[in-house]
């Protein structure tokens, strides 16, 4: 999938990017990375995203999407 391609689904994502500090677009997966809030957690979980405990964060994927939520 190309950048352009990729940042479509971006923009087209029921997420609100505003939660997270670092979005990364890369050819074959869109990445996200934000702090652990509890609200933002429910709402990615309300679209299907289904977290795993991985040391200090939480990390999901579905459909070429990662994310992670740093816990403090």
């Amino acid at each position: 999938m190309a950048q352009k391609d990729q940042i479509t689904k971006l923009q087209n994502l029921d997420i609100d990017l505003d939660i997270f500090y670092a979005i990364r677009i890369y050819k074959d997966f869109i990445h996200l990375q934000g702090n652990l809030d509890i609200l933002a957690k429910r709402h990615l979980e309300n679209l299907g995203y289904e977290f795993q405990l991985n040391d200090d964060f939480l990390e999901a994927r579905k459909d070429g999407v990662e994310i992670i939520l740093s816990i403090h």
